[in-house]
């Protein structure tokens, strides 16, 4: 097995570029980390979408001070227990567990995508790198631990005119995350002898994706 070998690069970093450049290069099947490498949100922590949706539950009449803690809940209970965590499916644990009627549930699913779509913004660097790739012939790939649907997805990168991607892998509609198979099905159905992974965390990104 590879030793896994991670690279680092800010803005002006030639050093760093033409490493990157270099890898890019040297592989076939290039594949993206989607949040907070191509795509990034403009709160402190991701958790903080949950908050922005209880405030705003908060104004529409639904007091749910336990709903951050319930909401992040759902999402482990689902992951736990092996099903696929899409959004609709959290939320119907949400709605179980919060005792809540259906269009209260429901209304919440559309104010989470609703604060999504306000707080997500590109990462220019690394959307110029996917860009790159793909005008130098590489199959680019989208692969992330997500709940949110393909559909959704593509929504958000066509809204900042990233299109420049051959298909898109989440675990939310594979059953399965970065460290369990994710990367295989990818791999099944993209045939290249080298592949290369961008990402930002260490261990879902370097360590599972080098397992893989």
């Amino acid at each position: 097995m590879a030793e896994v070998q991670i690279y680092g690069w800010g803005h002006g970093d030639t050093y760093s570029e033409r490493v990157l450049q270099h890898l890019i290069d040297a592989h076939d099947v290039i594949s993206f980390d989607i949040f907070d490498t191509l795509l990034m949100r403009t709160v402190l922590d991701p958790t903080d979408v949950f908050e922005i949706v209880e405030k705003r539950a908060e104004r529409h009449g639904m007091h749910l001070p336990d709903f951050k803690f319930e909401r992040l809940g759902a999402e482990y209970r689902i992951l736990s227990s092996g099903r696929r965590h899409s959004l609709p499916e959290i939320y119907e644990d949400v709605r179980q567990r919060l005792d809540l009627l259906p269009e209260e549930a429901a209304w919440l699913k559309a104010c989470e995508w609703q604060v999504e779509q306000e707080v997500i913004r590109p990462r220019e660097n690394v959307c110029a790198w996917m860009k790159r790739a793909k005008a130098a012939g590489k199959r680019v790939v989208l692969v992330s631990d997500m709940y949110l649907s393909t559909e959704e997805i593509q929504f958000l990168l066509k809204k900042w005119n990233l299109t420049e991607y051959d298909a898109i892998y989440l675990s939310g509609e594979y059953g399965s995350g970065k460290p369990e198979a994710l990367f295989d099905h990818m791999k099944k159905e993209q045939q290249g002898e080298r592949y290369l992974h961008i990402g930002d965390y260490p261990v879902s990104d370097g360590t599972s994706a080098n397992a893989h």
